[in-house]
């Protein structure tokens, strides 16, 4: 991680949702109402497009907004969408003692995830806890290793999969990496400055996060259609987090875990 990053200090969003997951606290599932989405190559409908081309071109126009307006759209066309494969992973990192411009690695938080918050499969490794979490027709499945088990007070979860009747008092802590819209909000929502470059006439944008005094990472979305979110690179003092989006707009349809040893009834 170079000098100029471990000068920012907590800049990211990301470090939140990694404290969020890291210390058992608890933070508050962000609920939104669906609509349908926009056809494809549609700008967002608070821009002008009276001298500018990008409607006939396909092109969304996310370039021309400001960096709040640009995020209000990235965050919209994701909770539009009926579906998602992401990865991440977030390396906590922890300065050295005596030597102010050195970090150490520490915690690491890993996320799969596929599918939308009604319904969605997912495995999570944080510290020394495994994860996997199942939703579907409206029940959650959870199970993991001991310390998982430990954690949330549910010892069968080490065994297989729990239905857990209170799913959203059990998962609570893991909200932002559960909800594609919430994850892409807190990636980009507590950033200092957000800027889009001109797009050149690519595929996609690099929506540029800031700490107000220099580039802390990156966020690539589509430059066409809805301006869904392909990638994500950042790096603070506090650690360095990566993301990738696939398959946006597919639906998924999880079954049931083969290893239920509590069922829903």
């Amino acid at each position: 991680m170079s000098v100029r990053k471990r000068r920012i200090g907590r800049a990211l969003a990301v470090a939140v949702a990694v404290s969020i997951v890291m210390s058992g606290c608890s933070g508050g599932l962000l609920k939104r109402g669906k609509s349908s989405p926009p056809p494809p190559g549609t700008p967002p409908a608070n821009l002008d497009l009276g001298s500018v081309d990008d409607a006939k071109s396909g092109q969304n126009g996310l370039w021309h907004l400001s960096g709040s307006q640009a995020i209000e759209q990235i965050i919209d066309a994701v909770d539009r969408s009926d579906g998602v494969l992401y990865e991440g992973t977030y390396v906590e990192q922890i300065p050295v003692e005596g030597d102010d411009q050195a970090t150490t690695e520490g915690r690491t938080l890993h996320v799969t995830y596929a599918g939308s918050p009604e319904q969605y499969s997912a495995s999570i490794e944080a510290g020394k806890l495994t994860a996997s979490i199942v939703t579907v027709k409206g029940d959650t499945y959870v199970s993991g290793n001991d310390a998982f088990a430990a954690h949330i007070g549910v010892a069968e979860a080490a065994e297989g999969s729990v239905c857990v009747a209170d799913a959203h008092g059990i998962l609570d802590e893991w909200n932002l990496v559960l909800d594609p819209a919430a994850l892409v909000e807190a990636l980009l929502g507590n950033s200092a400055s957000v800027s889009v470059p001109a797009d050149g006439k690519q595929k996609s944008v690099d929506v540029v996060i800031s700490d107000g005094t220099a580039p802390v990472g990156t966020m690539s979305v589509a430059a066409f259609g809805p301006p869904l979110p392909h990638s994500y690179v950042a790096g603070d003092s506090s650690g360095d987090a990566s993301f990738t989006f696939d398959e946006w707009g597919t639906t998924r349809t999880p079954t049931v875990p083969d290893d239920v040893v509590v069922g829903c009834e």
